[in-house]
C-alpha cells in the first residue's frame, strides 16, 4: 500500500506542502481501518500512535491536523485514488490466495455483494447531492474489493459492469439487488 501511495499526484502547489501527500493518505486509510471515519478522530488516532506510524513514513513535521487532512482529500483526484485502491486490493487478494488464506473456489464459499449506496455524511454542500458509490463485498475476505462513484441512484445499472470488469471473481457467487439484476450485467463473465 506504502509505494501505491507514493504513486499519486499531488495536487497542492509545492509552497504549501508542510506534510507530504502519502503521510496524510496512509493516516486516513490506517485510520479508517481502525474505525475513525472523521478528520478530527484521524489527527487524534494518528498522535495517539505516533510510534507506529513513524515504522512507514518520517512524519518530519509531525501530524496534520483535522482541517489539513480533511483540506488533501478534497483536492485529491477522486478517480486515482480510487484505483490506488482497486490496484491494493488486487495484490492483497493475490498474497492471499499464494497464502492459500483467500477465496476457495472448490468452497463455493466466496459470496461477492454488489450493491450501491449513498455515502452518510458526503453533501459536500448546500443544494449538492449526496455521493453515490457501487462496491463490491467480499464476504469471505471482508473486504470492499472494487467501488465506483456514480452521479444518481440510476446510474448504477451503467455502474455495475464496471465494478465487475475491476474484480477477478472466478469461482465467486455474484449476488446484488433488483436494480443490478439487468440481462446484460447477468450475462457478464470473466
Amino acid at each position: 500500500m506504502v509505494v501505491r501511495i507514493q504513486s499519486l499526484i499531488e495536487p497542492r502547489s509545492e509552497i504549501h506542502i508542510t506534510y507530504p501527500l502519502p503521510e496524510i493518505i496512509f493516516i486516513a486509510y490506517i485510520s479508517i481501518l481502525s474505525g475513525h471515519t472523521k478528520w478530527k478522530s484521524m489527527e487524534w488516532f494518528a498522535k495517539y500512535n505516533q510510534s507506529w506510524f513513524r515504522q512507514f513514513f518520517p512524519y518530519t513535521y509531525g501530524f496534520p491536523s483535522h482541517d489539513t487532512i480533511a483540506t488533501v482529500f478534497k483536492l485529491i483526484d477522486p478517480e486515482a485514488f480510487s484505483q490506488l485502491f482497486v490496484e491494493w486490493v488486487r495484490d492483497t487478494v493475490a498474497e492471499m490466495n499464494a497464502l492459500k488464506m483467500g477465496p476457495h473456489p472448490e468452497k463455493n464459499d466466496n459470496v461477492i455483494a454488489i450493491d450501491g449506496k449513498a455515502l452518510r455524511g458526503s453533501r459536500p454542500s448546500k443544494g449538492k447531492k449526496l455521493v453515490h458509490i457501487v462496491s463490491a463485498y467480499s464476504s469471505e475476505l471482508k473486504l470492499i474489493l472494487g467501488f465506483t462513484p456514480v452521479d444518481m441512484k440510476s446510474n448504477e445499472i451503467t455502474a455495475i459492469p464496471d465494478v465487475i470488469d475491476t474484480l477477478f471473481v472466478e469461482g465467486a457467487l455474484i449476488t446484488s439487488d433488483a436494480m443490478g439484476c439487468q440481462k446484460t450485467i447477468c450475462k457478464k463473465n470473466h
